[in-house]
């Protein structure tokens, strides 16, 4: 079985390898999605186990309570029910399969995030998003030094003009 951790750490985008995470993308989800099928299928099966365990303690409840020739109330009989360790066992094997399945649905559904977010930066990058900002400041930076160097010169020719 796969640790979740792993699969957490691959959930990072690398703004600088985009290409590799759209390639690795489609084979992160399937092993998530794979994994939580298989997990599904756990929680389902653990599930059924615990009605039959429910049954069988139930069935033994009455039948030790009619065996003794005493009554016994429903109440009763879920109250021993839930307080048998078969049964407190198999709800807790119960509970932490399905902790396990939400946790991976959650993964789940974040790879497919991160699957949009991939899209999006690559269409940022593919339309210089990252680097507008860059080249409209150096043109801005080099048409003021342009407009200053401009201004010196002209400084300059008017000093020699006024010296003549």
């Amino acid at each position: 079985m796969p640790k979740i951790e792993e699969f957490e750490d691959g959930l990072r985008i690398d703004e600088d390898a985009l290409d590799e995470g759209l390639q690795r993308q489609p084979t992160y989800f399937y092993a998530v999605a794979k994994e939580l099928t298989l997990l599904i299928s756990r929680r389902d099966e653990a599930k059924r186990i615990l009605a039959e365990v429910e049954a069988e303690v139930d069935t033994e409840i009455r039948d030790d309570a009619s065996h003794d020739d005493k009554k016994i109330t429903e109440k009763e009989v879920a109250s021993l029910k839930a307080l048998d360790k078969r049964v407190t066992e198999t709800q807790r094997k119960l509970s932490l399969l399905s902790t396990e399945v939400g946790k991976w649905a959650a993964l789940k559904e974040a790879y497919g995030h991160r699957l949009e977010a991939l899209k999006s930066m690559a269409r940022l990058h593919l339309s210089n998003y990252y680097s507008t900002d860059i080249t409209i400041r150096d043109r801005e930076t080099t048409e003021a030094r342009n407009k200053h160097a401009d201004r010196a010169k002209e400084a300059i020719k008017q000093e020699k003009l006024r010296r003549r």
